[in-house]
């Protein structure tokens, strides 16, 4: 079994912690799995400091020279896009910001060519944040088109064969051409990818990346992976603090404390994480009102008090 991961990083940031995070959950529940990690030329001449000496732990590294213009994030983008030009053979790829909970073999028993979840456990039409942010962007580069499904690149499945190849390279190809708009990202790539081949990715069922942010309870109980969507001290996913990589970086290494966290992943979540248990609450969360609400905690947060504040003494 062969899974695929990307890193790349100027080591200002807990990337490499967080690659070695999932990775290490991978093994746990994989003990047979060949990972490796493709990284560029620069990330690569670091092998031997502490964050990239973790990863030599759990995979093969593998160097890719990325064009020197690259940002590191368009380097990730890049290389994520020609892995299946790297790497022979079936293999699942697998973002790093993923916790994986059980046994994968059954994924590489698959007959399909490229196989990935919905994005978000959503349908295309839906999704409110593709169709008010990314939908937009796409259609003002005249990259217009309309997915039966759109997918989620955070998992993917995929054959080793021609129409593989084909589905990555056209992916590889229509991110360069649309790169310097600085929205195409991979995901929107291997979308339209998908598009252009006539709904080529087949549906993977939820569990094989339950994205907790928005849509993926129903889908914990039996997850094979968490998607926790990066690294902030602001989610209600514990394994995604800063200070979980923290305590990886000063110990060179998963503490027993962390390693029971991962053995326990789908509890994993803090005392003041809630569901939103009746439709009336269901219908504020996806209110405008709402919105309006978060973007003021967000930007505002000095008027948004206020606001509060005075709603609070209004309504004792």
């Amino acid at each position: 079994m062969k899974f695929v991961y990307v890193l790349t990083t100027d080591f200002n940031n807990y990337l490499a912690e967080q690659c070695y995070l999932s990775q290490f959950s991978l093994l746990k529940f994989n003990k047979d799995a060949q990972i490796i990690t493709i990284t560029d030329q620069d990330t690569y001449s670091k092998l031997n400091s502490i964050p990239v000496k973790l990863i030599k732990k759990t995979s093969n590294i593998v160097k890719f020279d990325c064009p020197s213009t690259m940002s590191m994030k368009e380097r990730s983008r890049y290389l994520k896009l020609q892995m299946r030009n790297i790497v022979d053979g079936d293999f699942l790829y697998v973002d790093s910001d993923t916790i994986i909970c059980d046994n994968l073999l059954s994924v590489f028993e698959t007959s399909s060519s490229i196989s990935q979840v919905e994005d978000l456990h959503i349908p295309y039409i839906e999704n409110k944040f593709l169709q008010n942010n990314t939908i937009p962007k796409i259609k003002k580069a005249n990259l217009t088109f309309s997915p039966v499904n759109y997918f989620n690149g955070g998992i993917i499945f995929s054959k080793d064969n021609k129409e593989s190849r084909d589905f990555f390279n056209l992916a590889l190809q229509t991110w360069l051409n649309y790169e310097s708009n600085d929205f195409c990202i991979d995901q929107v790539a291997f979308n339209y990818a998908n598009h252009k081949m006539d709904n080529f990715i087949t549906p993977l069922d939820g569990i094989w990346n339950c994205q907790i942010t928005e849509n993926g309870i129903k889908y914990l109980a039996n997850a094979k992976i968490i998607h926790y969507f990066a690294t902030t001290n602001n989610s209600a996913f514990l394994l995604a603090h800063s200070d979980i990589l923290n305590e990886i970086r000063i110990n060179n290494g998963i503490t027993e404390k962390i390693e029971d966290m991962i053995e326990n992943a789908k509890s994993q979540f803090s005392d003041k994480a809630i569901v939103l248990s009746d439709t009336n609450r269901i219908a504020v969360y996806n209110s405008k009102l709402f919105a309006l609400s978060l973007t003021l905690y967000k930007k505002a947060r000095l008027l948004f008090n206020v606001i509060n504040n005075f709603l609070k003494l209004l309504y004792k």
